[in-house]
């Protein structure tokens, strides 16, 4: 699904971020009648493409992109004698071979290339942080929200003219670096988006040092 660029990366909250239940006619603040979740004036859905623990970006594809370079890089040779020296037999395997080889470049490639034009629907309340139920095909139950008693860091970071990176973690490393990273999302909007995100977050995570906007 790609983005509307018109459309604010920051949303409110309408509907139940867990359960899709309407909220609209309740108070600003208070639990969802159907599944008790919490939500607040505060409370808000930013939309943008995950990365890391919480992201689609599986870690075995980093380690097939080296065994793929490993694989061209010394078995071209190899390949090319076992075309012109091993005869039927040899032209037959070594062209497998490469098929194969291309197949999973090219695999890789258009994966890469779905993931960067997903995007998905992160809410955040005064309870915590998750994925919203219209962002997955998935239960409600099955929806993993992270409480901001796990957060104690963040980190900002302008990615190009329209793009942002907000990251959050359970420790922060000497230099300022979160570890343990529990979000990890990029999104499109403006110096003044990071500012309101940074100001909600703030509010729920009073004990975190809040980073400065690059």
């Amino acid at each position: 699904m790609r983005r509307n660029p018109d459309r604010p990366a920051l949303t409110p909250v309408t509907d139940c971020s867990r359960c899709g239940y309407s909220l609209e006619g309740l108070q600003a603040s208070g639990l969802c009648p159907e599944c008790g979740f919490a939500f607040d004036e505060l409370s808000f859905i930013l939309e943008g493409i995950t990365r890391g623990v919480t992201g689609s970006m599986n870690p075995w594809r980093s380690v097939l992109w080296i065994v793929i370079a490993i694989v061209g890089t010394f078995g071209f040779g190899p390949g090319i004698g076992l075309m012109f020296d091993g005869g039927p037999a040899g032209v037959t395997l070594a062209s497998s071979a490469l098929f194969l080889w291309l197949c999973t470049v090219v695999y890789l490639i258009w994966i890469g290339r779905t993931e960067r034009g997903r995007f998905e629907y992160y809410a955040f309340g005064p309870d915590g942080f998750g994925p919203c139920a219209r962002s997955k095909d998935v239960s409600p139950d099955q929806l993993a929200f992270v409480r901001w008693r796990e957060v104690e860091s963040m980190q900002v970071e302008s990615i190009g003219t329209h793009w942002q990176r907000i990251r959050l973690g359970k420790s922060r490393r000497a230099g300022g670096q979160v570890a343990g990273v529990v979000l990890d999302i990029g999104f499109r909007g403006s110096a003044a988006d990071v500012a309101e995100v940074l100001e909600r977050l703030s509010r729920w995570l009073p004990d975190v040092e809040r980073p400065s906007i690059p």
